[in-house]
């Protein structure tokens, strides 16, 4: 069964059931998970208590896992950065965001990426000030009309100097964000942090060789120039 599902789009359930089991013991112990496939790794449980990481070594379906499990370490892949001091709270810029999710539509992002249309986006920061998430013939990057609504939100924002976009996502249900690289991070010096303001402990992603959940609270670096995917495996 595990073998099927591991085939499928996105092989979660049975995985995460596992994982948690196996985590939830030590902060580093190792899961070896085998029935036709290699999945074995360690799995890591970060200081927060909540995020995790399986450090994958093989996999037999995708290619790229064994020479980047070769070649970076975790860090050099992800990092787990504590929230800033001179910002508002977590429980502020979360209840910023949330008002806006309630007051304005969101928008598919355009990408094949977006599995069904699952994954959605609000534009805080984005190309010329409007709702177009995407970076294609961008002049500049503004802030949209709808920052100036949550000023804590936009303290955080501005917290981080001149930057790219700037965007609230909501991954659906069973949501599927395909695997995919982000163009452009290399050639333009590009750093992309992520801030969850919610997410269950179903919320999972892969990059590179790593298998990891990115709890609410923190910010989280990865490099996304390489291969990486999301799936929101809570259904409720």
């Amino acid at each position: 069964m595990l073998s099927a599902l591991f085939r499928s789009r996105w092989p979660i359930a049975a995985l995460l059931a596992l994982l948690h089991r196996r985590s939830s013991t030590a902060t580093s112990t190792e899961a070896t998970i085998d029935h036709g496939f290699d999945f074995s790794g360690e799995v890591l449980r970060l200081p927060d208590g909540v995020t995790f990481v399986v450090v994958q070594r093989s996999d037999s379906i995708f290619s790229w896992v064994r020479p980047v499990a070769r070649a970076l370490r975790r860090e050099q892949l992800y990092m787990m950065l504590p929230w800033p001091a001179d910002v508002p709270s977590f429980d502020e810029i979360r209840e910023d965001s949330l008002m806006l999710l309630s007051r304005f539509a969101m928008t598919d992002y355009p990408a094949p990426s977006n599995d069904r249309g699952t994954w959605k986006t609000l534009c805080l920061v984005c190309k010329d000030g409007t709702q177009d998430p995407t970076t294609a013939n961008a002049s500049s990057f503004q802030k949209t009309p709808i920052l100036a609504l949550a000023p804590r939100l936009e303290r955080l924002v501005e917290h981080f100097g001149s930057t790219g976009r700037v965007r609230l996502s909501v991954l659906a249900p069973g949501g599927l964000i395909r695997w995919h690289p982000d163009d452009g991070l290399v050639e333009n010096s590009r750093l992309i942090l992520h801030l969850p303001i919610q997410a269950s402990s179903k919320a999972l992603s892969r990059i590179g060789n790593l298998l990891l959940h990115m709890a609410p609270g923190a910010i989280h670096w990865a490099d996304f120039s390489f291969p990486h995917t999301a799936f929101n495996g809570d259904h409720s």
